[in-house]
């Protein structure tokens, strides 16, 4: 169905990035995890009409990240990526447990919506 609309045009927000190794990729994660967490992502923004628009090119010329060389980047990879991936493993282990914690009184009508925290509790990782 897809190719019947043509080429996909993403929105201005929608970006890929292709590090070129794992490594790389784990270091620009992690420097886009912390701007984005600074609110300094907002500081790319360019809002002419009720649409943001992401200002790419400004943020690449701006946002420099330092490369270092291969032996300590693959140092720094070998401590830093079992962190992040026990953070996912956890996380995931946590909204699995609320969810199954939460669904089943949801459902039976025990808790509705309104009962629960505010979305802002979750998005600013508090549960």
């Amino acid at each position: 169905m897809f190719d019947q609309l043509g080429v996909a045009e993403p929105a201005s927000f929608c970006r890929l990035l292709r590090p070129q190794s794992n490594d790389i990729g784990l270091i620009l994660g992690l420097h886009l995890q912390k701007i984005y967490a600074d609110g300094k992502t907002w500081l790319y923004q360019n809002q002419s009409t009720g649409i943001s628009n992401f200002q790419t090119k400004v943020f690449l010329e701006k946002e420099l990240v330092v490369i270092p060389n291969e032996v300590t980047m693959s140092c720094f990879s070998s401590i830093v990526m079992p962190l992040v991936e026990k953070i996912s493993s956890n996380s995931n282990t946590n909204l699995n447990a609320l969810r199954d914690t939460l669904l089943p009184k949801l459902l039976s009508g025990e808790l509705t919506v309104s009962d629960l925290p505010s979305i802002e509790i979750l998005e600013t990782g508090d549960v």
